[in-house]
């Protein structure tokens, strides 16, 4: 919830600061535009996993580790829900379905600095 309400605070601030002067919608992307669109994504997917990896993962077997009020997950778990969304993912892809968080990814996406489609 707590990160829902930061994307949805950093939209608005967003809004607020752009020109009221719209681009035409695109009908479709060059090759050129998704390979900069990909490329900022997976840098930002790896950044996030850096400060996960950061935070550190419960180990369960380390009798000296403490739980936190802000729970971490353990390797193995964090390792299932990689797994998992792949899973989904992939099954997704397969029958031609489109999963709503991407698709509200992709849009935030192309609303970077840099990259502004």
């Amino acid at each position: 919830m707590r990160v829902d309400k930061l994307f949805a605070k950093h939209r608005q601030e967003l809004t607020e600061a752009k020109p009221s002067v719209s681009k035409p919608a695109l009908d479709e992307l060059s090759p050129d535009q998704i390979a900069r669109a990909k490329q900022a994504y997976l840098h930002h997917l790896l950044d996030e996993d850096e400060e996960v990896r950061l935070d550190g993962f419960y180990d369960p077997e380390e009798p000296s580790e403490e739980l936190s009020y802000d729970p971490q997950p353990t390797f193995e778990e964090r390792q299932a829900d990689v797994a998992n969304m792949d899973e989904v993912t992939h099954a997704n892809l397969a029958r031609g379905k489109r999963d709503a968080f991407f698709l509200s990814e992709a849009e935030e996406v192309l609303t970077w600095d840099g990259i502004e489609l």
